[in-house]
């Protein structure tokens, strides 16, 4: 797992969920839940952290959605990195 620091402006983007397209069980999301958690920016706005997947080997995962039960293996590598 991988911690990375974003600028955000708003505690609407503090609320924003984003998913990555090769781990299709997983969202992902900052760690501060209220703007007084992030660190004030000398221009006015704040960063904020969040955490990545890392996978050193292939892991299978089995999940359900609307469309039934599915299989899906995910390669090695790291997953949830802010578009």
């Amino acid at each position: 797992m991988a911690l990375y620091t974003v600028e955000i402006s708003s505690e609407d983007s503090l609320s924003e969920r984003w998913t990555d397209p090769n781990h299709p069980t997983k969202s992902f999301k900052f760690n501060e839940e209220t703007l007084e958690e992030c660190t004030l920016l000398d221009n006015g706005n704040y960063s904020a952290t969040y955490n990545t997947v890392e996978y050193s080997s292939a892991v299978t995962i089995k999940y359900i959605n609307q469309s039934g039960t599915h299989t899906v293996t995910i390669p090695a590598g790291e997953y949830g990195i802010k578009p």
